[in-house]
């Protein structure tokens, strides 16, 4: 009698097993929608779900925040597949063809209850207009050009709110030009975040600009606090000079630079 109830224990237990391994199976692709929502305060988001968890599909968008009804999606979709080699360890593979010269593999580590993403040698594409869903300034400065994301060996680590960087992610801005200015284009820029000692940004303008940026910036209790400096060029100052006061505060041909 004995055998027979530890028989239907681990009976009905291996169906309760079985049960929750097809029900994660068939998880669907809406799940990842809500977490990458929720993750970035809802300005990331993935509309129009299709497939599941594992392999699946969506338009890639930006938007001001949660609650903000108005997004706007990178043209094309985006295709993932998860594996899941161990129950800690797996690997996300990202694909868009607008946008991707190849599928980025990234891999992830579940260290409960955080999570680590190696971002690998991640890069993509896509143009400047698509910063305006993000809300102000970027609507109101209305950038125009073109912007490339390439990772360097980074990590990034996610516990609760709390969001951490190993290595460096770069954003590059070429050819960069702005709607409130007839100068086009303004110039070029790069962008660098790390993470060590603490996760901050650099902005620095290369050569042959005419709107020179520079600034530093740093995540604290997960917004950034940034501070720079606006200027032009020589002979660039009258041209110009609409655009500095929209930027920040006027202090001759500069406008000091401060979000938050």
């Amino acid at each position: 009698m004995s055998n027979t109830k530890t028989s239907f224990k681990a009976l009905c237990l291996g169906a309760m097993a079985g049960g929750f391994a097809a029900f994660l199976y068939c998880a669907p692709a809406y799940w990842a929608a809500r977490v990458l929502s929720q993750a970035s305060q809802g300005r990331v988001l993935l509309i129009d779900p299709q497939g599941s968890l594992w392999r699946g599909n969506a338009q890639l968008a930006l938007s001001s925040g949660l609650g903000d009804t108005q997004a706007t999606a990178l043209p094309g979709r985006i295709e993932w597949q998860l594996h899941w080699r161990h129950w800690s360890t797996g690997e996300i593979e990202l694909w868009a063809l607008c946008c991707m010269a190849h599928p980025a593999r990234t891999q992830l580590t579940w260290n409960w209850p955080g999570l680590s993403i190696a971002l690998g040698d991640a890069e993509i594409h896509w143009s400047a207009q698509w910063l305006q869903a993000l809300g102000a300034p970027w609507n109101t400065v209305q950038l125009m050009g073109q912007l490339a994301f390439k990772s360097l060996d980074a990590q990034v680590n996610l516990k609760d709110k709390d969001v951490s960087l190993l290595g460096q992610v770069q954003l590059s801005l070429h050819g960069l030009s702005s709607r409130l200015s007839t100068v086009k284009p303004l110039g070029s820029y790069l962008v660098a975040v790390s993470g060590s000692p603490t996760m901050g940004l650099n902005l620095t303008t290369m050569d042959n600009s005419r709107l020179i940026l520079k600034g530093v910036g740093q995540w604290k209790q997960g917004r950034l606090h940034f501070d720079g400096v606006a200027q032009t060029a020589a002979g660039d100052e009258n041209t110009l000079s609409n655009l500095l006061n929209v930027l920040g505060q006027r202090r001759g041909n500069e406008a000091q630079l401060h979000f938050e």
